[in-house]
């Protein structure tokens, strides 16, 4: 192991720390964002919008909306999340999130999972039918655990 000293920047997250807490902002990533738009000579918005659900049916038209959000990252790409010192060693202690479902084996964690997957996948293709790409490969979805594999293959299981 190596020690890098302390953590700066991480997934796209800077990082600030000092006595008082943490702070975690994404400036280089919003003015990186706001270079491959070319929106760097726009004026900034105070609100990034009054309605920012479109994820139902997104059409050509919304391009706008994501230009006012860009527009509105310009005004504040240094906002961020602050945990003050007692909230972060209160996160870092007692974090913990129940699971959803008990599994007996290994297998049984595996193929819920691909399940999972799945979904996942299902509503990517939604989403991207609904952009106008349609993808004519299927998408590979990999596992190395046998029993999963004969599970899946199986069309007793389905």
């Amino acid at each position: 192991m190596k020690d890098l000293g302390s953590l700066t920047y991480f997934l796209g997250l800077e990082v600030q720390t000092d006595p008082f807490g943490i702070f975690l902002n994404q400036h280089k990533y919003t003015q990186d964002l706001i270079a491959l738009v070319g929106l760097q000579d726009t004026s900034s918005v105070d609100t990034p919008l009054e309605v920012s659900q479109f994820m139902q049916a997104p059409h050509h038209l919304h391009l706008a909306v994501v230009h006012r959000i860009i527009r509105y990252l310009r005004g504040s790409p240094s906002h961020g999340l602050f945990f003050p010192t007692e909230r972060v060693i209160f996160a870092l202690w007692l974090t913990s999130k129940k699971q959803d479902r008990v599994s007996k084996s290994s297998t049984q964690s595996e193929y819920h999972a691909m399940f999972a997957a799945c979904s996942e996948i299902l509503w990517l293709h939604g989403l991207l039918v609904m952009l106008g790409c349609v993808l004519s490969d299927p998408t590979p979805l990999h596992t190395d655990n046998i029993s999963v594999i004969q599970i899946a293959t199986n069309p007793v299981f389905h």
